[in-house]
This record gives C-alpha cells, sequence and structure tokens, in this order.
C-alpha cells in the first residue's frame, strides 16, 4: 500500500482510521452514560464537534435535555457553553433557569434628604426550582457585596469584620457584624431568619425567599451585589443553582438609582474569592471572626 499511495496517503488513512474508532468509542460511552450519569454524558458530550453535538441533542426528549443541562452545570460549569448554549436555545430557556426560575423584585428606592441622611433599597428574590431536577435537601441564598465611593473606586464599607474578609477588588460575603451564617438572612446555618424562606423537597411546590433592604447614610457610593441560589445540604450541596447581579448607585444628597439586574447561570469568580474569604474568617482567630461562632459555607460549584 506504502508504494502504490504514499507515506503521506497511508498515514492520513491510519489518522482517519483511529478518529472513527475514537468517535465511535465517545458515541459508545455517551449512550452508556445517558439517564444513568448525566454529568459524565455532558462531559463526553462536550468532546465532540459542534455538528455532532446539534445531532445527539436532537435525539433527546425535553426532559433529557433538561437532565443533560443541570448534568453540565454541575459537572462542568466552568466549560459547559458547548453543550449548555444550544440546550438553552432548543428549550427556549433564557440563563439562569436551568434548576428553576429566580424572580427578582425591587421595592421603590427610598431617598435621603441631604448629604449623611438615610437611604435604602427593599428587594425581593423568590426561587421556584424544578423539583425532579434539583438534588438539595434545602435551598437557600448567599450575597455578595462590593460597596466603594464613587470618585475613587475605594473601599466604603464601615465594617471592620468584613473589611477583614474582602477580596483585593472589596467583594465580601455580605453579613452584617455579628452573623454567625453565611447563608443570606440566617441566624445559623441550621436555622432560618424573619426575612428568609427555605425550600425544601418536603414542600417540593414551595419556593426559597429572601427579603433585603440595604440601607446607610454614606453619600456618593457605589453599591454593587450578586446573589446566588445555593443548594443547601444533598447531593447539590454548594451547587449554584441560578444568580442575580444587582445594585445602586448613591449621589452626594443621598438619592439613589438603582442598577439594571441580569439573571445569570452563575456568578462572577469574584463571588467564589469572597466566600473562599469567608471561610478563611471562620477557621481564623476568634477575635477575628464576623462572630464568635461562625460558620463556614459549603464549597461553590
Amino acid at each position: 500500500m506504502q508504494g502504490r499511495y504514499g507515506n503521506a496517503v497511508v498515514a492520513r488513512a491510519a489518522l482517519l482510521a483511529r478518529q472513527g474508532n475514537e468517535r465511535a468509542e465517545k458515541l459508545a460511552a455517551f449512550n452508556a452514560a445517558k439517564g444513568k450519569d448525566w454529568g459524565l454524558a455532558a462531559e463526553i458530550l462536550n468532546g465532540f464537534d459542534d455538528a455532532d453535538i446539534q445531532r445527539l441533542l436532537g435525539g433527546l426528549s425535553k426532559q433529557q435535555l433538561r437532565e443533560l443541562d443541570a448534568g453540565a452545570m454541575r459537572r462542568i460549569p466552568s466549560f459547559a457553553a458547548r453543550v449548555h448554549d444550544p440546550i438553552l436555545a432548543k428549550l427556549g430557556k433564557q440563563p439562569g433557569s436551568v434548576f428553576g426560575r429566580l424572580n427578582f423584585l425591587p421595592g421603590s428606592p427610598e431617598n435621603g434628604g441631604g448629604p449623611m441622611t438615610a437611604y435604602a433599597l427593599p428587594v425581593d428574590f423568590s426561587f421556584a426550582p424544578d423539583a425532579d431536577i434539583v438534588r438539595a435537601t434545602g435551598i437557600a441564598f448567599v450575597q455578595t457585596v462590593r460597596l466603594v465611593h464613587t470618585a475613587t473606586d475605594e473601599d466604603a464599607d464601615w465594617q471592620d469584620a468584613s473589611k477583614r474578609r474582602q477580596t483585593d477588588d472589596h467583594w465580601a460575603v455580605d453579613r452584617a457584624t455579628g452573623g454567625q451564617s453565611g447563608f443570606a438572612g440566617y441566624q445559623t446555618n441550621a436555622q432560618a431568619g424573619p426575612h428568609v424562606t427555605e425550600w425544601s423537597p418536603a414542600a417540593p411546590e414551595g419556593f426559597a425567599t429572601y427579603h433585603d433592604r440595604p440601607s446607610a447614610q454614606v453619600p456618593s457610593t457605589d453599591w454593587s451585589f450578586e446573589t446566588a441560589v445555593v443548594g443547601k445540604g444533598g447531593a447539590d450541596e454548594g451547587v449554584i443553582y441560578s444568580s442575580c447581579a444587582w445594585g445602586f448607585t448613591v449621589d452626594a444628597n443621598c438619592v439613589l438609582t438603582p442598577k439594571a439586574h441580569k439573571v445569570s447561570d452563575k456568578p462572577s469568580g469574584s463571588f467564589g474569592a469572597a466566600v473562599d474569604k469567608w471561610n478563611q474568617q471562620a477557621a481564623g482567630p476568634a477575635e477575628q471572626r464576623n462572630a464568635p461562632q461562625q460558620e463556614a459555607l459549603p464549597q461553590m460549584r
């Protein structure tokens, strides 16, 4: 064969044969993983070219597409786009809706009456999970905040405990000094406060809810928040189901202007870094903590 066709042709034929075998092996592995391990199926599918991904997705039911999408966001969240984006298109869904629906409802801004007067923005979150997709024994919220002076972009947080857990770009888990739990609005990791409702599989048609009302008297500031819906216990502990970026600016007279909000599948990289800082603080000296019995958050994924 080499004498008749030449070394280059023979080498090309051998390469194509190997590629054909590899593709067949991946197809077999994908088919074996379907319905048994959707995270593994998503990881295998990510190794195909775009045409094969579209073809293989076309053979799945709506429920299978939802399971595969959730598997991708659990198993390969940082590089799930090649699987996740075409599934969203096929299902006609928006970002942030893989595991359920996140609603953000801002209230009316409460403006101050001049420099150093109180202002506030009430907001409400609710998350309705797809109970047949989520695998958590509870669902709650974790919120991070970045508070800076508008003119200088320098830190404007007045709480020493919060300053000690800030990232280099001034993000921190948003809990007032004395808060023991890193879950938004919780008194302890096991005890929800009056402004939150934890979702439980015992009431699958229910919602996880969170009410916040950030308020201060500091003028000329920029407030940014990332509020993530998080699996709290169970197989999905630490899985981020959805995230909302929101915030507001405050002028020199303490007049508040809300920012446009954006719901996403995952928060920014600064969110995970801020959670790491919270957990480092919880493991550190008691006098440096947010509360003497500060509790760690699960690893976010």
